[in-house]
C-alpha cells in the first residue's frame, strides 16, 4: 500500500500480512481472493504480535509529536504529494445530497461515512494511489482510496479538522467530533476488523494526512523500520 516501507518483515508476518486486501502486495485479483480469506486464530495471533512488537519498535524510534514531511506516491497522473488526491470540491454535489442543513456536525460525518461504506465496495488496488474520480467512477476502492474520499466527503461539508492516518500497512480516517477524535475506518471486512481493534493498532499514527500537508511522527534515535 505505502510510498513508505515501515518494517522488513519476517517470513511469517509477510505470509500473514499478504491477506490484508488494500495493503498486500499480491494482485489485484490474488488480493481479492485473499480479502475473503478467513484468519485462523494462529494467523491472528500472530499477526497482533507483530502489531505490539512494531507499535513498541516504532515507540522507542520516533516521538509522539510530528513534523510535516512531504509523502509522495504514484497515482496514474504521476507521482505526487498524497494531499493532492484529497479532492473536496469533486464530491461537494454528492455529499450535499447525502447530509441536510438540519442535522448536526457529527450526524453529517456518519451520513458521509455511511454513503461511502454502502455505495463503495471495499476492493483490493495494491498497485497505485487512485484519485477521487477513479474512486467515484469505479465506485470502489481499498483502505487508501476509501478514506481518501472519506476526507474529501467531509471537507467538502465544512467538517475540516479531519484526516487520512497511515500506520502498520493500513489506511483509515480521524475526525474531531464533540472535542473528541472519532476512528472512522472504511474497511469493515469482520476478520481483518479483529486486528485493527487489537490494543495499539490506530494509537499514534506514523503519518497524519491533511489537505494542505502530511506530517510524520518525529525520529528520536537510530534505528530500523
Amino acid at each position: 500500500m505505502m510510498a513508505h516501507n515501515f518494517l522488513i518483515l519476517s517470513s511469517t508476518s509477510l505470509t500473514v500480512i499478504c491477506l490484508f486486501a488494500g495493503c498486500s502486495m499480491l494482485s489485484s485479483t490474488q488480493s481479492e481472493q485473499a480479502s475473503e480469506l478467513i484468519f485462523d486464530s494462529q494467523q491472528r495471533l500472530d499477526y497482533i504480535k507483530y502489531i505490539k512488537e512494531n507499535q513498541e519498535n516504532k515507540n522507542e524510534i520516533y516521538s509522539r509529536h510530528y513534523n510535516n514531511c512531504k509523502y509522495l506516491v504514484d497515482s496514474d497522473a504521476g507521482t505526487t504529494l498524497i494531499q493532492n488526491l484529497i479532492n473536496p470540491e469533486l464530491v461537494f454535489s454528492l455529499m450535499n445530497n447525502v447530509v441536510n442543513d438540519d442535522q448536526s456536525k457529527t450526524e453529517k460525518a456518519f451520513a458521509c461515512f455511511n454513503h461511502i461504506i454502502n455505495n463503495f465496495r471495499y476492493y483490493p488496488m495494491p498497485e497505485s494511489w487512485p484519485t477521487i474520480a477513479q474512486t467515484i467512477k469505479i465506485q470502489k476502492g481499498d483502505c487508501k482510496g476509501l478514506s481518501l474520499l472519506l476526507v474529501s466527503s467531509l471537507i467538502s461539508i465544512g467538517i475540516d479538522e479531519c484526516y487520512a492516518a497511515i500506520s502498520n500497512n493500513h489506511m483509515w480516517v480521524e475526525v474531531k467530533l464533540d472535542d473528541h477524535w472519532k476512528i472512522f475506518e472504511t474497511d469493515i471486512n469482520i476478520n481483518r476488523n479483529l486486528i485493527y481493534q487489537s490494543s495499539g493498532f490506530y494509537e499514534n499514527p506514523m503519518f497524519r494526512i491533511y489537505s494542505d500537508r502530511s506530517e510524520k511522527r518525529i525520529r528520536i534515535k537510530k534505528g530500523r523500520l
